[in-house]
């Protein structure tokens, strides 16, 4: 401990190996009660600033982009490629969507035809086929 001021103290640390470095920060973090949580796309741990953070900063395997921008594209392609017919409405989305920059549609019209596309798209499981809900998206 040092003086920082006339009543602060700080920690201090002057280390002789990396090892003492390392130690020094583990210990400082306890101190303060820093949480670590694991990274949802790459499996290590990383300190948590905020909330609800599940993917961490670091760069995802060679794509040069990190975990965070990877971490939620993963699962919604994992739906994806798992479903015909999320994604048939994926690419009826993304037409419809570049409808409004166009001026073709307003965006109240996208919003009801997603509302009911997203209806369709979940009745396909059990009460319509695919290739009726195709026929509907093309309409």
């Amino acid at each position: 401990m040092e003086p920082l001021g006339k009543y602060d103290f700080v920690e201090t640390c002057y280390p002789k190996s990396v090892e003492e470095t390392v130690n020094f920060f583990v210990r400082a973090a306890i101190a303060r009660r820093q949480p670590f949580r694991l990274c949802k796309s790459c499996g290590r741990y990383f300190a948590v600033r905020h909330g609800g953070v599940e993917y961490c900063n670091r760069q995802y395997q060679d794509t040069g982009k990190t975990c965070r921008e990877i971490g939620s594209v993963k699962p919604l392609q994992k739906r994806t490629a798992d479903s015909p017919a999320m994604r048939l409405y994926n690419t009826a989305y993304k037409t419809r969507f570049a409808r409004i920059r166009y001026g073709k549609i307003t965006r109240e019209e996208f919003g009801q035809w997603s509302t009911t596309a997203r209806e369709f798209r979940d009745a396909v499981v059990g009460r319509m086929t695919i290739d009726e809900f195709e026929t509907w998206l093309k309409r």
